[in-house]
């Protein structure tokens, strides 16, 4: 996971990727700058139907290597992430960037110094289920995406031993993913239901499993531009005329909605992503990031951390009142802090993976060296 080597199958899909992942990092800026039914919803159910684009289905039908494989990619990585910033919790509140005395916006937890034993208990929680840390807000994407995947294959597994013919099992394998999903939406719906972790990644089963369907199964190319007028008026319609508000904690009232205007703001970004491919630079720029769209989704955050307290250090947060989200400070229409807390965002993370990259590299090399 942390390979910088790893080559992009479709540019445009990287194209695209880095596209969703500007528009997450726009949505945790606290600024009506861009309306926030423009970025607030299509970026996680895109990411997880592009998940599905390029899922072997022989090889996910094989749970023990499948899951070993991505504990070894994704959660692991992740988990060593969420334990640094763990570890970071007494520096990040004697440097500002947890305000001790104010409340955690999601747990109503106050900020304070841990003692050893809370540290071990944290630590020990993180390795089992991280959750909590404010700096890792977004880091909930990364292991829904990992449980997602665990579920998908351990169903795709028994849908195989019932049945020999593939089409059968393939039915089944579809029936199982679709109908819990269902369930587990209905559940936290109907009666405010819903298991951490486990709730989100059923539903996230869905939508991986819909975007392998997309792509291997029906093919689309993204290029049809009356299909593309169909998108972009199903995606128009979520943001002029009243919902209730769609968000990733099952507020919406079914399945089927952010499913349909998931796939509909799929088809719209990556249309438009295979017509930026045509453009060098910006192509070029918009693919790394989208390589690299994972660390941006885990570290952003921690970009808007160091920003708003070099904000401070320079004397320029004087009238800024702090976020709800404690990410960033209220910015109202300020263009150009927009643009700063953005580029922290998405370019900080670039180069925390950077740096720690050239370092594998040269610790590796320095130990080939010794033997």
């Amino acid at each position: 996971m942390l390979n910088e080597g790893q080559t992009c199958r479709e540019k445009y899909v990287d194209i695209a990727k880095g596209l969703a992942i500007i528009d997450v990092v726009c949505w945790h800026i606290s600024s009506p700058i861009i309306p926030g039914k423009f970025v607030s919803f299509w970026p996680i159910v895109f990411f997880f139907l592009v998940a599905g684009f390029y899922i072997k289905e022989d090889e996910i039908a094989k749970p023990a290597k499948f899951i070993i494989h991505k504990l070894k990619t994704l959660y692991i990585p992740a988990t060593i992430i969420y334990l640094i910033a763990i570890l970071m919790h007494n520096p990040l509140c004697r440097w500002g960037f947890y305000p001790i005395g104010s409340a955690h916006p999601k747990t109503n937890v106050d900020f304070i110094i841990w003692d050893s034993k809370t540290y071990l208990f944290n630590i020990l929680k993180t390795i089992v289920a991280p959750n909590g840390e404010l700096v890792m807000g977004a880091m909930w994407f990364l292991y829904a995406l990992f449980f997602a995947l665990c579920f998908l294959s351990v169903a795709a597994y028994i849908s195989r031993k019932i049945f020999k013919d593939r089409q059968r099992a393939d039915i089944l394998w579809f029936a199982i993913v679709v109908l819990t999903s269902t369930i587990s939406v209905s559940l936290n719906v109907l009666y405010g239901f819903s298991i951490p972790r486990i709730s989100q990644s059923l539903t996230a089963a869905t939508f991986i499993l819909c975007g392998m369907l997309l792509k291997q199964r029906l093919r689309l190319n993204f290029n049809n531009w009356i299909i593309m007028i169909v998108a972009v008026a199903i995606y128009l319609q979520y943001i002029m005329l009243p919902h209730s508000h769609l968000s990733f904690h099952y507020k919406f009232p079914d399945l089927i909605l952010p499913l349909a205007l998931g796939i509909a703001a799929l088809y719209v970004i990556l249309f438009i992503s295979k017509k930026i491919e045509r453009t060098p630079y910006l192509s070029d720029a918009l693919s790394y990031i989208g390589c690299n769209s994972l660390y941006i989704m885990a570290l952003h955050i921690f970009g808007f951390f160091l920003c708003t307290r070099l904000l401070d250090t320079f004397g320029l947060s004087e009238n800024l009142t702090m976020a709800s989200s404690l990410y960033t400070y209220k910015i109202g229409t300020n263009f150009w802090l927009w643009i700063l807390y953005l580029a922290f965002g998405v370019f900080v993370p670039l180069i925390i993976i950077k740096l720690f990259r050239v370092s594998q590299t040269l610790v590796v090399s320095k130990f080939r060296g010794i033997k």
